[in-house]
């Protein structure tokens, strides 16, 4: 037999191994749950470090690849709108004489500033998991990004200025801890 099997192509003998693994995870297989599949977008405190978290739930959808793209653009959503939040908590931390410019403007400007503060964040974003919710086929996506890398994005935001920029920086884990508690 060991003769038998080193006639074939490799590419072959692998193909075959990998479609027999694949079989052994495939879905009459259970998958194990994965922790943030229960909780709801916001702010968390992980083992690996802080994290927010946008969660995308999509169901009825036939095609694999549009189901996956629709649970996908829900994180992101989900996520978009916990920054927009985060971002106006961590504004309103920064005291009011901070920069007298910033008081000047009106609440309209001042939320499109911390609007694309977040939309710059948003570029760090990635979808790092999905899960099939085996109940009723649905599909459901984490978008992550850490507080690191919003706070590397908000370190090199030009739509702030400096002192804005330097406060809302060193305010950024205290009001991330803050609401990750009131979940």
């Amino acid at each position: 037999m060991g003769k038998w099997l080193t006639m074939l192509p490799a590419g072959l003998v692998w193909g075959v191994l990998i479609c027999m693994q694949a079989g052994c995870v495939g879905p009459g297989a259970v998958q194990p749950r994965p922790s943030w599949h229960q909780v709801k977008s916001g702010c968390f405190e992980t083992r690996e470090g802080r994290f927010f978290y946008g969660i995308g739930r999509a169901a009825g959808v036939r095609n694999p690849m549009l189901l996956r793209a629709a649970a996908d653009n829900r994180a992101r959503k989900e996520l978009a709108d916990v920054l927009e939040h985060y971002v106006l908590e961590l504004a309103g931390t920064v005291p009011g004489n901070l920069d007298p410019n910033w008081a000047t403007l009106a609440a309209g400007e001042r939320r499109q500033i911390l609007g694309t503060v977040a939309r710059q964040a948003m570029r760090q974003a990635v979808i790092c998991e999905h899960w099939n919710e085996p109940r009723d086929g649905a599909l459901l996506s984490l978008c992550r990004l850490s507080l690191l890398d919003f706070k590397m994005v908000l370190s090199a935001s030009g739509v702030l200025d400096d002192a804005m920029r330097s406060a809302m920086v060193s305010g950024a884990e205290r009001v991330h801890t803050r609401l990750a508690r009131k979940l």
